[in-house]
């Protein structure tokens, strides 16, 4: 189908323009379930957002990419539709969820990727604000 194409399109991009085409370095996440009781714009459903959910973890596999499925772990949440604002889009109870998935996987499947291993070109902004406020200028800090 179209969204399964267009995530391989995506991957395909990625791997050959930025990860010289590997895939190892490439997290999907699908889709959040969605909550047609509080959603009330268009005919989605649940079920098709399990669809998309399946979808995009097939792209994964048949790609050999790191896949969280956030569908699932949403869906296993207590009382799950807190999850969205509005049956859609997350709320922050769903965006705590997110980023436990994302590091749960960064930290199982690609540690070279946590932020302690990534080289930085410049200084955290709570190093700058420390710096700044024991009187030393940006071009010091820099």
């Amino acid at each position: 189908n179209e969204y399964k194409e267009n995530l391989c399109t995506m991957v395909d991009f990625f791997s050959r323009e930025l990860l010289g085409n590997s895939t190892s370095r490439i997290l999907l996440l699908s889709p959040p379930p969605l909550d047609e009781g509080q959603w009330c714009m268009g005919n989605r459903t649940l079920e098709q957002s399990e669809l998309y959910a399946k979808a995009c973890e097939e792209v994964a596999s048949a790609k050999e990419t790191q896949f969280v499925d956030l569908w699932r772990a949403i869906r296993a949440a207590p009382e799950w539709e807190d999850c969205l604002s509005d049956g859609l889009h997350l709320s922050a109870k769903g965006n705590e969820i997110v980023f436990d998935q994302v590091l749960r996987a960064i930290e199982d499947n690609l540690p070279q990727c946590l932020p302690d291993a990534i080289a930085r070109d410049a200084p955290l902004w709570s190093e700058v604000t420390e710096a700044l406020e024991s009187g030393k200028t940006l071009e010091e800090i820099f």
